[in-house]
């Protein structure tokens, strides 16, 4: 949270279920968001943080989403046989009028010369609308069969989807700081006007085959992705289209009662967005999808009742990841190709409850939860994407937010009256903002290494009869300034948030 930042938020949520009869059942979902906020998009230079770090000087920006959705699915049970079918269609407006889209893009720079500088904010400066509209809809069906094969128990699951997709975005630039219309001058008028359109559609299959103590999960998708763009502003239009076989397999031992290996091997696919692959002049730009082989292998277990351990090492290993350009630069939202990347490292999560021990008045209860990222890094031939640093080879280097350390604890009392008191902290070590790995932040806040925090909450609950209870709650008990993110400046972490509320349940 910074200064002369508002929000007002609507959210209302709608769920009914029906039985259709023994077989059949049909669940309806619907949702409406409302959001009026005055909150910036950019981060602060070095000195502006320095000075004052949830300083905002970007009075007049402002955001306004509405979204609606509804989803609806059916389900049919028959002897070893389930059909469920989602549709789903979902509406998405979002304006955001704002004077800068980062720390190195100020009001005084060649998109806005009359302005003069920050000094004329609430004057002379213009801003910029970014205008989005998005519809999207679609269409899965998904078959389960439970039935023996190759002599032994089976459950496979067939499925389909159809994903439809239309956007539709203006970029208008207004003359004044509280332009909510395209301007006539230089710095104004229409910069973006175009329709974005994607067509997905994909096919999968598992089955899961159980030999006892030990099972085996293979399965296989199929994605094909239409994309098309129509740029107003030219008339140029373009098209492209990617398709991908995604692969992986399962398997899962059981050692003794209550202790279970694991294991694992996936292909990882993620396909780039219409405007990485389609240029606003209706050419193809050479952005292959993001693509990788994951691996995992762990061991559940339940050393008694009451407390369970799972440990996981994890390889995740890119032939091609796709990252921000301006990682280090914050001068646009444009991708590349990081070409291959590695990460590994190990998952330890812990759960302790004393009330699965022995039936006590009080129960205690504790959980640990860590990450360790050992690697991170950029492999084979890269080169800095740093603006004056594009001979330097960054390989072997650490990627940019990627932090060695993650860990969380949690731990939480049951009191007599249905009283629950609990204390949760989370530790997230340093990491780098560039692919150069700089350690000095520079001045615009976008380079440099942020620091590790550790943040502490505390919750409080009490429960009055059924489905009655107030709460109170402290997010970041000790007020810990920290740099959350650093990719359109230096922006800080929430500071001590304080909470109060009521819950009914029917």
């Amino acid at each position: 949270m910074r200064e002369n930042m508002r929000f007002d938020v609507a959210d209302l949520n709608l769920k009914v279920e029906q039985p259709l009869g023994e077989a059949q059942s049909l669940v309806l979902r619907s949702s409406y968001y409302d959001e009026h906020s005055h909150v910036p998009y950019s981060g602060l230079t070095l000195a502006e943080f320095t000075a004052n770090p949830r300083a905002n000087p970007f009075v007049h920006d402002e955001l306004d989403v509405y979204r609606w959705a509804a989803a609806a699915t059916h389900a049919w049970q028959g002897a070893g046989r389930e059909l469920k079918t989602s549709v789903y269609y979902t509406y998405f407006n979002r304006d955001w009028w704002r004077q800068s889209s980062n720390s190195s893009q100020r009001p005084n720079d060649s998109s806005d010369p009359a302005c003069g500088g920050l000094a004329n904010l609430s004057t002379t400066c213009g801003n910029e609308g970014r205008l989005r509209q998005y519809w999207t809809a679609g269409v899965e069906p998904r078959f389960t069969i439970e039935a023996p094969l190759f002599g032994t128990q089976s459950e496979t699951v067939l499925g389909a989807r159809a994903h439809f997709e239309h956007q539709y975005r203006v970029q208008a630039n207004g003359d004044t700081p509280d332009a909510r219309a395209s301007g006539t001058g230089a710095n104004g008028g229409i910069r973006e006007n175009n329709d974005r359109d994607i067509e997905a559609l994909a096919a999968f299959w598992q089955t899961r085959l159980d030999f006892g103590r030990a099972s085996i999960t293979p399965g296989l998708r199929y994605e094909r992705i239409d994309y098309s763009r129509e740029n107003f502003l030219n008339g140029a239009r373009g098209t492209s289209e990617l398709s991908q076989w995604i692969p992986g397999l399962g398997a899962t031992f059981g050692v003794r009662e209550g202790v279970v290996l694991f294991a694992g091997a996936h292909r990882g696919f993620a396909p780039p967005r219409v405007e990485d692959v389609v240029s606003a002049t209706g050419g193809s730009v050479e952005l292959d999808a993001e693509s990788s082989w994951n691996y995992e292998l762990g061991v559940r277990a339940e050393a008694r009742p009451g407390l369970t351990l799972e440990a996981t090492a994890f390889r995740l290993d890119f032939e091609n990841q796709i990252v921000p350009a301006s990682v280090a630069g914050g001068i646009g939202a444009t991708l590349t190709s990081a070409g291959r990347t590695l990460h590994q490292g190990g998952e330890l999560a812990l759960a302790f409850d004393t009330q699965s021990l022995v039936p006590a008045r009080y129960g205690l209860d504790a959980r640990l939860a860590y990450t360790w990222l050992a690697d991170a890094e950029f492999r084979g031939a890269r080169m800095s994407s740093v603006p004056g640093f594009a001979n330097v080879s960054v390989a072997g280097n650490r990627l940019p937010y990627a932090p060695e350390h993650i860990a969380n604890l949690a731990v939480g009392i049951d009191l007599p009256g249905r009283v629950r008191l609990q204390v949760d902290g989370s530790y997230t070590s340093s990491a780098f903002a560039d692919d150069l790995g700089s350690v000095a932040i520079d001045p615009s806040g976008q380079r440099g290494r942020i620091g590790s925090y550790t943040v502490w909450n505390a919750t409080a609950e009490c429960a009055f009869g059924d489905g009655f209870s107030v709460f109170a709650s402290a997010k970041n008990l000790t007020d810990e300034l920290y740099v959350a993110d650093m990719t359109r400046g230096l922006i800080p972490g929430h500071p001590r948030l304080l909470q109060a509320g009521v819950e009914y349940r029917f």
